[in-house]
């Protein structure tokens, strides 16, 4: 199994890769997002929607790299999709 994280997999752009990634079979979908982008209500429901399709939660931020190498673990692809 291939494992991806995508960084703004709640955006547009990142929902969209995400849903596409998520209707492959042998792809692990994991979703980098900020300790607030599940308070956000448009972002909460992007999570809602991938989560339910199969798709896991990675709490970090781009900007901490300590949460970057904690996130990565184990992952074999990083998409960005961050503006």
């Amino acid at each position: 199994m291939t494992s991806v994280l995508i960084a703004g997999g709640t955006g547009m752009l990142g929902r969209s890769i995400a849903s596409h990634l998520l209707d492959q079979s042998g792809v692990d979908v994991r979703l980098l997002v900020r300790d607030s982008a599940p308070r956000d209500p448009g972002k909460e429901s992007a999570l809602q929607t991938l989560v339910s399709r199969g798709a896991s939660i990675v709490t970090g931020d781009v900007s901490d790299p300590a949460s970057l190498d904690q996130a990565t673990q184990g992952v074999d692809v990083v998409i960005s999709a961050l503006q």
